[in-house]
């Protein structure tokens, strides 16, 4: 693309501002292209409108004012010098309506009725696909238009959307009768053929599963391993959390922070950073593996806890958190956990990066790491201080492929139960 990211041949994508407004209500005013874009019945248009569109903008994974920069041939000669800068003419935008892993987005357009029929609805979705593929790492672009807009219909095949869906009579139309609607998309592999741009697009190879990779599905269901259970995190185990924090070495090796008294504030802590991650798990013991009597409250044991946390959504990287519980340590745990941990990330998260970060002195987890199958990126040196001195910091990751291969290597048992 011409220039920058934020231009295409004749015109300029700028962020949505308050100031907007008047320009959404403008577009609102030709009920022909209002109930095109929207199945609504037709109602006199008022200032709520534009709080519709702007808060639609906000929630948005990407959207964009579409404008004609200044000395372009549609502007007049006697519009004011600042209105001449940046002209709007439509919007388009990106919304992120699917899951995450997914790697999916609808996209919505509209030009202004002065501006339809010069190409500028062409020239801007060629924009966002380009945006969605190319930057934010999409693997499918879709949209839905109504049947009867036959314009929109031909100008989406001829970028090059297949239609996927048409819904027969779906939406009451003026003239007193049924219209349907047309849902299609387009595939990140049609894009690269059709529009692929830049050097990483010549070398891009899609990630894809053989038939003997594709039996990853956990036992039973995805919440299992060998010998562990998955549960989520509840307000009752701030106690565990506490309990956890007990052990000082463990605490220390886990948080960077000096050490303290634990209190009713450090479960609390625990808890907010397992809600905030995109998944998070207690892991648990079945009660016949416990050894313990029957009895209520011992059906699962807590022995330790697993978090996954996004990065930004495009590069498909999460980092992993684990922590066992001082009694349940030195019992393989560990291993199952973050086996099971990076199966839910690479097979049902489609993730294509996890990775942690573990102090130097902490040897056992840096071993553990290591023959699991992490790979050492980064040491940032004397970067804790803990025991009255200073450690470095080591990252490390996995990336899917690594992943994939390991998983080909290793025996059943290895993966958690995960086969």
């Amino acid at each position: 693309m011409p220039n920058t990211i934020w231009r295409s041949d004749r015109l300029v994508y700028r962020a949505c501002e308050d100031d907007d407004a008047a320009f959404f209500e403008d577009m609102s005013r030709y009920p022909d292209d209002f109930t095109q874009a929207l199945s609504l019945v037709p109602r006199p248009v008022s200032a709520e409108i534009s709080k519709l569109y702007l808060e639609f903008f906000r929630t948005a994974a990407m959207g964009a004012i579409v404008c004609l920069p200044e000395g372009s041939q549609e502007i007049g000669d006697d519009a004011d010098k600042d209105e001449q800068r940046l002209t709007p003419v439509g919007y388009v935008v990106l919304s992120n309506k699917d899951e995450p892993q997914t790697r999916s987005m609808m996209v919505g357009i509209g030009i202004a009725r002065p501006y339809q029929s010069k190409g500028y609805g062409a020239e801007a979705l060629r924009w966002a696909l380009n945006w969605g593929f190319q930057h934010a790492n999409l693997h499918r672009v879709w949209l839905f238009t109504s049947d009867f807009n036959e314009g929109a219909v031909r100008l989406y095949k001829r970028l090059g959307f297949v239609e996927e869906v048409h819904m027969r009579e779906c939406s009451w139309r003026k003239g007193g009768r049924y219209s349907g609607q047309i849902h299609m998309s387009m595939l990140e592999d049609e894009w690269r053929q059709r529009y692929g741009r830049g050097p990483e697009a010549e070398g891009h190879t899609a990630t894809l599963a053989t038939a003997s990779e594709t039996d990853f599905a956990m036992p039973d269901t995805v919440w299992k391993s060998n010998r562990l259970v998955y549960r989520a995190c509840e307000d009752d185990d701030a106690t565990f959390f506490e309990e956890l924090s007990e052990y000082s070495d463990d605490y220390l090796q886990s948080v960077p922070l000096a050490p303290v008294p634990v209190s009713t504030d450090t479960g609390k802590k625990y808890l907010y950073y397992m809600n905030i991650a995109a998944m998070s798990a207690i892991a648990c013991l079945p009660e016949q593996d416990t050894g313990t009597q029957n009895g209520e409250g011992q059906r699962l044991i807590p022995v330790g806890h697993i978090s996954l946390y996004r990065d930004e959504s495009h590069d498909r990287s999460m980092m992993l958190s684990i922590g066992i519980a001082k009694p349940h340590q030195n019992k393989g745990y560990g291993t199952e956990v973050l086996y099971w941990a990076l199966n839910w990330g690479f097979q049902h998260a489609n993730v294509h990066r996890i990775w942690l970060s573990v102090k130097e002195f902490n040897e056992g987890a840096v071993r553990l790491y290591r023959r699991v199958g992490f790979t050492d990126e980064v040491q940032h040196r004397d970067f804790w201080w803990t025991k009255g001195k200073y450690w470095a910091d080591l990252e490390m990751s996995m990336l899917e492929d690594e992943w994939r291969a390991l998983r080909k290597q290793r025996a059943p048992s290895d993966h958690g139960g995960a086969r």
